[in-house]
């Protein structure tokens, strides 16, 4: 019988309570992990899992006119809103 220690996967990361989703997304599509746990102080606070994020992340995003952003705010979001460009 196979032990834990023959199929667990070593090279392990977490993220913090205030990763953003979007961080997390990332960390899992480069490390293809299915499940990320979530640590703060040292202490497991829990897990994402692809079956969790994904839906969160697949919903409509309700962009407010650009007028009424700071620039800060538009440079950041034309990363990931293309329609603020």
């Amino acid at each position: 019988m196979s032990k834990v220690s023959e199929v667990m996967q070593k090279d392990v990361f977490s993220v913090t309570p205030t990763t953003s989703i979007v961080d997390v997304a990332r960390k899992m599509r480069n490390y293809k992990a299915e499940i990320i746990t979530v640590c703060e102080n040292g202490k497991y606070k829990g897990i994402v899992s692809r079956e969790i994020l994904f839906p969160v992340l697949r919903r409509p995003i309700i962009v407010p006119n650009r007028n009424q952003l700071e620039p800060s705010c538009i440079m950041a979001c034309q990363r990931f809103l293309p329609e603020l460009t």
